[in-house]
């Protein structure tokens, strides 16, 4: 399944987030992206919207028959 604008701002975001704070968990990291994210120009989350759909776009190709079925 692609990943959505956030999560691909989140994987940029990740390392940089890990070095200042060397001792927090993957919950305390999302929620420091998050509080970013929501504070970013639209320019930024333009940028990471393209480079979602651009890996949706590849997905796609990649798996033509894929079709999201969450087991609920």
């Amino acid at each position: 399944r692609p990943s959505n604008c956030f999560i691909a701002y989140r994987m940029a975001a990740h390392r940089s987030i890990l070095l200042q704070h060397p001792n927090i968990n993957s919950k305390e990291v999302s929620q420091i992206v998050g509080k970013m994210w929501k504070n970013e120009p639209e320019s930024i989350k333009d940028h990471f919207r393209a480079i979602a759909n651009q890996m949706k776009e590849e997905h796609a190709s990649r798996y033509p028959d894929y079709s999201y079925n969450p087991k609920r």
